[in-house]
C-alpha cells in the first residue's frame, strides 16, 4: 500500500459520485473532485498534508504576488514532487514507512496468560469504542476489528495529528524505551482548537486557497522555521535533535506530526506509544488556528465547546492576522474585496478529562467580503451580542416561571435549583441551535446596515424580529401551559 498511487482519500466528484482516490489523483484529478467525505478531524488532517505537499513542491511561495501566480503550478508540482518522495509513503514494508518507525518493538510482559499484548488497530480511530474510549459514535464496543489499508492510512494520519494526552504504553526504539514514562501530551491539533479552512470550487483550489507565504510564516515563527516535511528529514533516533527540531517547531515540520511513535503490524494489530512533544500555542500556533484576546488580555486560542455554536465567533475567525494575532493565516492573502467560503470545526474533548472525546463539530459559512472590515466585524459581534441578551433574559424568564409553578419552600431549594438547570440547558440548546438558522439574516446587515438606522438598532432588523420570535417559541416550548398553575406561572 503506498498512499501516493493507492486509493485512500474519500472524496465526492463534481458529479456527486462517491470515490477513494490516490495523492497522486487528488492532485491530478482534483479540478473534477468537489470536496472530501470525512469527518471534521479527518478533514483537517488530510488537508494538512495536501497543503505540506502543495508548499514543499513549490518550495513557497515566498511572496503574496508569487502565491498569485501559483494556483496553475500546484497539481503538476505536486505530483512531480510525489513522485521523488514515493517510496516514503509506504504504509507497510521493511524500509520507510509513512508516519511510523520501522524499528519499533513491544515490551514484552510476562503474565499468566500471554507474553505480550499488541495494541488493537481499533485504537487509532478516535471515533470508534476501543479501550477506555466511549460509544459515542460506535456502538461495536469491540477490539476485533479488521480494517482495509485505505481506512488504516485515514486512521493513522489523523491519529497522528488529534490524539488526545493521557496514559500511553511503552515501546522500544532501536532498543530505548519511549518516552513519556507512559504518559503523553496533546497531539499539535487537538485541545479543542477550532480550526478554519477557506474552501474552494475544487479541491485543487481548496489546498491552493490554504496555502500560506513564507513572509507570512516569517513574521508568524521567524525567519528560518519553514522547515521541510517530515518524510524529508525523519528523525533516526529519539536523540536525533535536527530531525525533531524541524518536526516539531517549524511550519511544514508540525503539519505531518509524529506525536506517537507507531507501527502497524498488520491490519488489525499496532505497537503504540508516546511520541514527541509539540510545543503547545504560545509557544507554536498552528496555520488553521485563531488567536484571540481574553477579556484579561492573556492571548489564547479560539476554542470550541458542545454548547456554543461556532457561528457566534465568526467575527473573531474573520480578523485578518496582525502582530500574530487573529484568524488563520491563510487568511492574511485575502484583500476584502471578495466574498469566500469558509468550513471551521474540530474534535471536542472534556475539559478535565481530555482523554475523554465529547463529539465533532463543523460549520460552512459563506462570508460577505463587508465582514473583513471593522464595520462589518461591529455589526456582527453585536448582532450576536444582542442574541445573547435575549438569551439572558430567557434564562430569567424559565426562573421565575418555576418558582411560581412549584412555590419554593425552604426544603425544596436543592430540587427547584436542578429543576432549573436542566430546563435551562433545554431551553438554551432550542434557542442557539434555531438561531444558527437565521446567520443569513445577520450576515444582510452587515452587507447592508441601512435597516439598523444610525442607532445600530438590532430589535428592529430582520435579525431582531427572528431572534425574538425565537426567544418566545423556545420559551413556550419549553415551559408548559395548560393547567391554571402552568399559565400563572408561564404568564408571569
Amino acid at each position: 500500500m503506498n498512499l501516493v498511487t493507492d486509493p485512500w482519500i474519500p472524496v465526492i466528484f463534481d458529479d456527486g459520485s462517491l470515490s477513494l482516490v490516490s495523492l497522486h489523483d487528488a492532485f491530478a484529478l482534483g479540478h473534477k473532485i468537489r470536496d472530501l467525505s470525512v469527518m471534521p478531524h479527518e478533514r483537517v488532517a488530510i488537508m494538512r498534508l495536501l497543503v505540506c505537499i502543495a508548499q514543499a513542491a513549490l518550495d513557497g511561495p515566498s511572496t503574496y504576488e508569487e502565491w498569485e501566480a501559483s494556483f496553475n503550478l500546484v497539481a503538476d508540482r505536486s505530483i512531480n514532487y510525489l513522485l521523488k518522495w514515493q517510496d516514503s509513503f509506504e504504509l507497510f514494508g521493511a524500509n520507510k514507512r509513512f508516519l511510523q518507525i520501522t524499528t519499533l518493538s513491544a515490551i514484552h510482559k510476562e503474565t499468566k496468560k500471554t507474553k505480550a499484548k499488541e495494541t488493537p488497530a481499533s485504537k487509532l480511530d478516535l471515533a470508534l469504542a476501543t479501550g477506555h474510549n466511549a460509544t459515542l459514535f460506535d456502538n461495536a464496543a469491540t477490539e476485533e476489528r479488521d480494517f482495509s489499508k485505505a481506512r488504516l492510512t485515514l486512521m493513522l494520519l489523523t491519529f497522528q495529528c488529534f490524539s488526545p494526552g493521557g496514559r500511553i504504553g511503552k515501546a522500544n526504539w532501536n532498543g530505548e524505551e519511549t518516552l513519556g514514562n507512559g504518559s503523553s501530551n496533546h497531539a499539535p491539533c487537538t485541545g479543542n482548537i477550532i480550526h478554519t479552512l477557506i474552501r474552494g470550487e475544487t479541491l485543487v483550489h481548496t489546498t491552493y486557497l490554504n496555502l500560506i507565504t513564507k513572509a507570512d510564516s516569517d513574521i508568524t515563527y521567524g525567519e528560518g522555521f519553514w522547515g521541510k516535511p517530515i518524510w524529508e528529514q525523519m528523525p533516526s533516533s529519539l536523540h536525533d535533535e535536527l530531525a525533531i527540531q524541524n518536526m516539531t517547531k517549524t511550519y511544514l515540520g508540525r503539519l505531518l506530526p509524529l506525536s506517537r511513535t507507531i507501527l502497524l503490524l498488520n491490519q488489525q494489530q499496532i505497537i503504540l506509544a508516546n511520541g514527541f512533544s509539540y510545543p503547545p500555542y504560545p509557544a507554536f500556533r498552528e496555520a488553521t488556528t485563531t488567536s484571540i484576546l481574553k477579556k484579561d488580555k492573556e492571548a489564547s486560542l479560539l476554542k470550541a465547546s458542545v454548547n456554543k455554536a461556532i457561528w457566534r465567533e465568526l467575527h473573531s475567525i474573520i480578523v485578518l492576522n496582525k502582530n500574530k494575532m487573529g484568524g488563520p493565516l491563510s487568511l492574511s492573502k485575502m484583500n476584502g474585496s471578495q466574498d469566500i467560503d469558509l468550513w471551521t470545526g474540530t474534535l471536542i474533548t472534556k475539559i478535565d478529562n481530555p482523554a475523554k472525546i465529547l463529539d465533532t463539530v463543523e460549520s460552512n459559512f459563506h462570508i460577505p467580503a463587508k465582514l473583513f472590515t471593522e464595520q462589518g466585524r461591529e455589526i456582527y459581534e453585536k448582532g450576536v451580542i444582542y442574541a445573547n441578551e435575549l438569551s439572558i433574559k430567557l434564562d430569567h424568564s424559565i426562573a421565575i416561571y418555576l418558582e411560581k409553578l412549584l412555590k419554593i419552600k425552604t426544603d425544596r431549594t436543592k430540587q427547584i435549583k436542578a429543576k432549573t438547570a436542566h430546563l435551562k440547558a433545554k431551553i438554551a440548546l432550542h434557542f442557539w441551535t434555531t438561531a444558527q438558522n437565521g446567520v443569513s439574516l445577520l450576515l444582510d446587515l452587515v452587507k447592508d446596515p441601512t435597516p439598523l438606522g444610525t442607532e445600530n438598532d438590532f430589535p428592529s432588523s430582520q435579525w431582531g424580529h427572528f431572534a425574538q420570535e425565537n426567544a418566545k417559541a423556545a420559551y413556550t416550548l419549553g415551559c408548559p401551559h395548560c393547567t391554571s398553575r402552568q399559565i400563572e406561572a408561564f404568564a408571569a
